[in-house]
């Protein structure tokens, strides 16, 4: 048996110039060797993300007189994950970004090293997005994604601007083993930009498809209501060095006008 695991210590993430700990509580990896089977764990809890744990198998394969992992390793797992609290994790990418809500992963992983294959549930519940430079406000989202064997199933996807709502739904293959794909966005009256210089609301649909494995895209969005604030600012000016020639006119930046020399 061989692992590591945290006895003190944190992790800090630089962002914006400063500084930002985990929270660190426990940080452990081992892995057992029994037969020709390795058979691993993995535990981190922290305070700003939340806890996640991992655990499965590879079959190792006899390779110079020794057995180690290769591509066609078997592997079979286990993959969790509870984040209580996604604001903690946004506030790592600064003040511009706010995403608040929970989400909670439960995933199994079979096939080989080279090709993993992950099924399982991922869920989201009262999420929240804000990019406060693009005005763009999000709320009381939920999401419901089923995988299978490298399938995502968006079975809901919904938020909600302003006093209409986005939704998405459909499968995407996260590799090649699979050429079909078909998304769906829907906008009804949702509110796209709320910020004090420009606010906008949009209703429409797009989707995506694979077609003989092309990636073909089409949609109409309309604007239900829109109104950007200008900012009042006077006619640009030309600085004191350019001059313009007209015919035998001089006119400087300054509009003085004098007879042009040839």
């Amino acid at each position: 048996m061989t692992g590591v695991e945290r006895r003190s210590g944190d992790v800090r993430v630089l962002n914006e110039a400063r500084e930002s700990a985990l929270g660190l509580t426990v940080m452990r990896l081992r892995g057992d060797l029994q037969g020709s089977l390795l058979r691993f764990g993995a535990q981190l809890d922290a305070s700003r993300i939340g806890s996640a744990g991992a655990t499965g198998q590879i079959a190792l394969q006899p390779t110079n007189g020794r057995l180690l992992p290769s591509p066609d390793s078997a592997l079979a797992g286990r993959i969790t994950a509870s984040i209580p609290r996604l604001q903690s994790i946004a506030s790592l990418a600064g003040p511009r970004i706010t995403l608040e809500g929970s989400a909670g992963i439960d995933l199994s992983v079979g096939g080989t090293l080279a090709n993993p294959m992950l099924s399982g549930e991922a869920n989201g519940r009262n999420l929240a997005l804000a990019l406060y430079d693009q005005g763009v406000r999000l709320h009381d989202g939920n999401a419901q994604i089923h995988l299978d064997n490298n399938i995502v199933d968006i079975r809901q996807l919904v938020f909600r601007g302003g006093p209409g709502t986005l939704r998405a739904s459909g499968r995407i293959p996260l590799d090649d083993s699979s050429p079909d794909l078909s998304a769906t966005i829907v906008a009804d009256h949702l509110q796209l930009l709320a910020n004090p210089s420009g606010q906008m609301t949009v209703s429409g649909q797009a989707s995506a498809a694979n077609v003989n494995r092309q990636l073909q895209i089409g949609g109409k969005f309309t604007v239900d209501r829109a109104r950007f604030r200008l900012p009042e600012k006077s006619a640009p000016t030309l600085d004191d060095d350019v001059v313009i020639i007209r015919g035998k006119e001089r006119v400087a930046a300054s509009g003085k006008r004098e007879q042009a020399v040839p």
